[in-house]
């Protein structure tokens, strides 16, 4: 996951990548004397397999973008897995958790760097290849106070899985709640509307799972609902210091979330227009072919939103509708429902962990609906390590059962 945070040199990226690889792929005798969960491989080869078929219908309807996209729905996901079979040997739930607050952190030092000026009166020359300010000149209102960096996205699952430890965890660690703070510090600092939005409704996907999914208690659920105050009040704390240093502007952050729901031409919300016609252009584009689509990397008429990228749009789900029809989003959706499923069997062994991160797979799979943040390398991660816990879990299992078989021949010794 580091590699995706806030770094976007490619070449340190490419010679990571193929670090891993070959690691991994020297290790590969390994795989095959340690068992894989059967049906995870079948669908998630099943899954592989389908995108490859999706992949050739878009070369032969000559999709424009049919090449550019093949290694995101085709390399990349089989280079995720093979990594992470190999990372299943060396990482437990610790690490996972070090991994992610060193992320935190990274994000967070960057962020701090880049309002240098306001916090310690002293300015700090940044590049812009790790934050910036994200001003577009054609939309000024909306992104007046916005910045952008790399590794933003990754706080659509970062900040949830902390939030969801301190919600869930029985221990108050002051360490939970201080790199909850650094999340939300940095979220509300990015002026990125879905980010704060998803953040702020975490709290409520956290209750209902806790509710629904298997190995809930009263007791979990009551702890939940005390500690929501105490997060709603740290929040609150946060945005206070943040508009008192006039890092941010609660005026406009509210203005602007309140405009995603009320589209208009001339306000903060031009976006809500143009993923409107988006939609509909998209929508009428599958009508011609609604079972299979057009295959991937194809365009929606002559309704392009980038003409360097024409087959990207920002509503990703139905885009995809329109590349891969219903045939293909029902394999999709059910390749994530499934490793879902497989979450929750293992909410057993860790159960705020798991639950953690069914809530931060929740929550990008919500963001990636108006942007497809999904479909690059530097966030698949998000969908793979899900496999990594299921993976985790399996180990701990069998670790399990063997430690019990070894008591009772002790015992019975």
């Amino acid at each position: 996951m580091l590699i995706s945070m806030p770094f976007v040199y490619k070449e340190i990226k490419i010679l990571l990548i193929l670090l891993l690889l070959l690691f991994a792929l020297f290790n590969l005798k390994a795989y095959l004397t340690v068992s894989i969960d059967k049906n995870l491989m079948t669908v998630f080869i099943f899954f592989i397999l389908t995108n490859g078929l999706f992949v050739l219908l878009g070369m032969f309807n000559k999709n424009v973008g049919a090449w550019a996209t093949l290694p995101i729905n085709l390399i990349w996901p089989i280079l995720y897995f093979i990594i992470i079979l190999d990372a299943r040997f060396y990482i437990g739930y610790k690490e996972i958790e070090l991994i992610m607050k060193l992320s935190l952190i990274i994000i967070a030092f960057y962020t701090f760097l880049y309002y240098s000026k306001i916090l310690f009166g002293i300015q700090i020359q940044i590049s812009e290849k790790f934050i910036y300010h994200n001003f577009d000149p054609s939309d000024p209102k909306a992104t007046a106070n916005q910045i952008a960096m790399p590794a933003a996205t990754s706080l659509f699952f970062l900040v949830p899985f902390f939030m969801s430890i301190v919600l869930l965890s029985k221990e108050n660690k002051i360490s939970n709640y201080i790199y909850l703070f650094l999340g939300a510090v940095v979220s509300l600092a990015t002026g990125r509307r879905a980010l704060i939005l998803l953040i702020l409704s975490t709290p409520i996907i956290v209750l209902i799972l806790s509710v629904f999914l298997p190995f809930g208690k009263i007791s979990t659920i009551n702890r939940v609902l005390k500690k929501i105050v105490i997060t709603l009040l740290l929040l609150l704390f946060v945005i206070i210091v943040l508009e008192r240093n006039k890092i941010i502007d609660i005026t406009f952050l509210r203005d602007k979330t309140v405009s995603y729901f009320i589209p208009s031409t001339s306000g903060l919300e031009k976006g809500a227009v143009v993923r409107n016609y988006q939609k509909n252009a998209l929508i009428e584009k599958w009508k011609e072919s609604p079972l299979l689509g057009f295959g991937f990397g194809g365009t929606a008429g002559n309704y392009i939103r980038n003409p360097k990228t024409p087959f990207a749009y920002e509503l990703s789900y139905v885009a995809k509708l329109m590349n891969i029809g219903i045939v293909g989003l029902s394999i999709y959706l059910f390749f994530i429902v499934y490793i879902i499923s497989k979450l929750t069997i293992y909410l057993k062994n860790n159960y705020v962990f798991y639950l953690a991160a069914i809530t931060g797979f929740i929550i990008i799979l919500i963001a990636n609906s108006s942007n497809p943040y999904l479909d690059s390398f530097e966030y698949m991660w998000m969908i793979y390590f899900q496999i990594l816990f299921i993976f985790i879990g399996e180990k701990y299992d069998k670790i399990q059962i063997k430690q019990e078989s070894f008591n009772d021949r002790s015992n019975y010794g």
